[in-house]
């Protein structure tokens, strides 16, 4: 399933959108996607829209992971890394998931976690001004697809 992304250097805001069935492949292809584009920087906060998320085909770790690899290049970063990941309205499995990933945050150095239900309160969280919403609504989302090779999907 494709995922979404934009960056905004100006709000110190990466954000990430996942749609339908996610699976270590569909991470992995976003960090690639996300980290070969200018505006990438791994200093940016982080808000990950998983709310139209059906199912999750991957371990906890893998989202720890994907958000290692997003912010790693630069060590030590000048400041925390912020990451909220936006849950409301996931099915029960989804957010288990997500509430694992939490339990391996803290081995993640200089950087924040929370995990919350509305958008508005996340980016609240990561700093994001009164136009947030603005922000979101006139985005030019970067659409992602799962990397394929002749076999198939890509292995992650």
């Amino acid at each position: 399933m494709p995922s979404f992304f934009f960056c905004n250097r100006m709000a110190n805001l990466l954000c990430t959108k996942y749609v339908g069935r996610v699976s270590s492949r569909t991470l992995l292809a976003t960090s690639r996607a996300v980290r070969a584009v200018p505006e990438f920087d791994p200093s940016l906060n982080v808000l990950s829209d998983l709310r139209a998320v059906e199912s999750i085909d991957f371990r906890s770790g893998d989202l720890l992971g994907h958000a290692i690899m997003l912010s790693e290049e630069k060590r030590p970063l000048p400041r925390p890394v912020r990451f909220a990941v936006v849950v409301g309205g996931v099915s029960e499995d989804v957010a288990a998931v997500v509430r694992m990933y939490f339990g391996y945050a803290g081995i993640a150095g200089n950087a924040e976690f929370s995990m919350f239900e509305d958008t508005r309160e996340a980016l609240r969280w990561l700093g994001v001004g009164p136009d947030a919403a603005e922000l979101l609504d006139g985005a030019e989302w970067i659409e992602v697809a799962e990397e394929r090779d002749e076999t198939g999907p890509a292995m992650a």
